[in-house]
């Protein structure tokens, strides 16, 4: 990582999933609902969208989006998605490891 610092969420490419790892700085109003929300450590993330100018930030998190400040969004420390994590994706129950009965060649009844 370019400067050294722990990656945030904030500076992630669109459509990379992270993991996040802990959140920086006191828990204001802002910061503990979105704890509330589902972004906690261990929370596998997906940045979807920006606006042009980088702020606010879409992202994907536990099968539903929300909208974030940069500045909101700079506060979540996150790490690379490894494959042992990879069947816990952001989308909404992709890579979920379910097969339905077409999908596995089973019919059924």
């Amino acid at each position: 990582m370019v400067g050294g610092g722990p990656a945030r969420l904030s500076g992630q490419a669109m459509g990379v999933d992270v993991v996040v790892d802990a959140l920086d700085g006191a828990l204001d109003a802002t910061r503990l609902r979105l704890c509330e929300m589902g972004l906690v450590p261990g929370t596998v993330v997906r940045v979807t969208r920006r606006a042009p100018w980088g702020d606010p930030l879409e992202i994907a998190v536990r099968g539903t989006r929300l909208v974030l400040r940069a500045a909101d969004a700079t506060v979540f420390v996150v790490r690379a998605l490894e494959p042992a994590d990879g069947d816990r994706g952001a989308g909404s129950g992709s890579g979920s490891g379910a097969e339905s009965g077409a999908e596995s060649g089973k019919v059924r009844p």
